[in-house]
């Protein structure tokens, strides 16, 4: 018996028990983020975000949290690599947040905002091919709705992609 109990607590520093971490986050207000006040909504995320790092699989929560919300899947998006918004800078889970609403969201307007800001995160990494193709797609969906879901960008973004890529948003 001495010997069960001792594997057990021996055994506890290797397997950290984080039962529902993922649940406690997106219950704790992440969930209530109203994305029409964009600059609070970023740094309630950022908040959130910075104190479950490192505590719990931040990647599976957000791509937990965003998978049933085209306009969450956009706006953490942006959150995670938009420098206005926060200083999180997570490319990589940028990228996947912005790969999954680019193949669930299926509106027109959808598709023409995730690849426009999938191109402005990929621009930013210096992937301009890859940046290219996310902008060309996305200008000639936009044609089809008279420019109405081009998403906002600076003067200097939208000079440099009509400059750099021949797109003009």
């Amino acid at each position: 018996m001495k010997i069960f109990l001792f594997l057990i607590l021996f055994s506890l520093p290797l397997f950290p028990v984080n039962f529902n971490s993922c649940d406690k986050i997106l219950s704790r207000s992440l969930d209530q983020i109203g994305f029409k006040d964009s600059v609070a909504s970023a740094k309630e995320f950022a908040k959130l975000y910075n104190e479950y790092k490192n505590k719990t699989n931040i990647e599976k929560c957000v791509l937990d949290f965003v998978k049933t919300d085209c306009n969450k899947n956009y706006w953490v998006g942006i959150f995670l690599y938009e420098p206005f918004f926060t200083d999180i800078q997570n490319y990589p889970l940028a990228e996947k947040i912005f790969q999954s609403g680019i193949k669930r969201c299926s509106t027109t307007c959808d598709e023409i905002r995730f690849k426009a800001m999938f191109g402005l995160l990929l621009m930013r990494q210096k992937k301009l091919n890859y940046a290219k193709k996310n902008f060309v797609e996305a200008a000639d969906a936009n044609k089809k709705t008279q420019g109405e879901c081009w998403p906002a960008m600076t003067e200097e973004e939208s000079n440099f992609i009509e400059k750099e890529f021949g797109v003009k948003p």
